[in-house]
């Protein structure tokens, strides 16, 4: 799945299982997600980014979820110098939430709650 330029999308209830890529990509969107499961897909779980050109905020809630993949949010920061990237978990069951490498000023990742394996 992905939400992509300034779209609006929620996620309730959704498994996504052995995809090539992420199971959701938040693309310069606001994504909500309350109840999504993933597996095996082979980025991982969920990216929080901007693609070359989109010029709207990507902004992730995670209310709750079960990420199995090793990567199971990422949050990075591509393209633009002042466009917002954030992601807030309040609730789930994840195996790693990673800031990408050297862009940390550029994106805000919080963390509420959740359980990390």
């Amino acid at each position: 799945m992905q939400a992509y330029g300034g779209a609006t999308l929620d996620v309730e209830n959704v498994k996504v299982h052995d995809c090539t890529g992420y199971a959701l990509v938040v693309n310069g969107s606001t994504v909500t997600v309350n109840g999504l499961t993933t597996s095996g897909n082979v980025w991982g779980g969920i990216n929080v980014d901007l693609g070359d050109g989109v010029k709207t905020p990507a902004n992730l809630t995670i209310k709750n979820a079960t990420i199995e993949e090793p990567t199971s949010v990422k949050v990075e920061h591509t393209y633009s110098k002042t466009t917002p990237v954030t992601a807030t978990i309040k609730g789930g069951s994840f195996q790693s939430v990673v800031n990408a490498e050297g862009q940390t000023e550029k994106t805000k990742l919080s963390v509420e709650l959740g359980e990390f394996k």
